[in-house]
């Protein structure tokens, strides 16, 4: 069964919200909270995914293959392609 709170705004009136775990927001976050009007969380989201995923010169295969061999503690090669 679904458990709802309610909560009253003076001017917009009442609105039930659902209690629970979302499964949007975990896997679209930055988008899902955009959407429901969470504008500084899910801008600083998108903040974080620009960081931590941020726009390269490479792409992302690359860059993964590169930290991996780094990691590995072998020279890093450029491959063709």
């Amino acid at each position: 069964m679904k458990t709802f709170d309610l909560y009253r705004h003076p001017t917009l009136g009442y609105e039930a919200v659902k209690r629970g775990f979302s499964w949007p927001g975990f896997f679209i976050g930055a988008i899902w909270a955009l959407s429901k009007r969470m504008w500084l969380g899910g801008t600083l989201l998108l903040i974080a995914w620009v960081i931590l995923f941020g726009v390269r010169g490479e792409e992302p295969d690359a860059a993964v293959a590169a930290f991996v061999r780094k990691a590995a503690g072998d020279p890093i090669v450029p491959t063709p392609g």
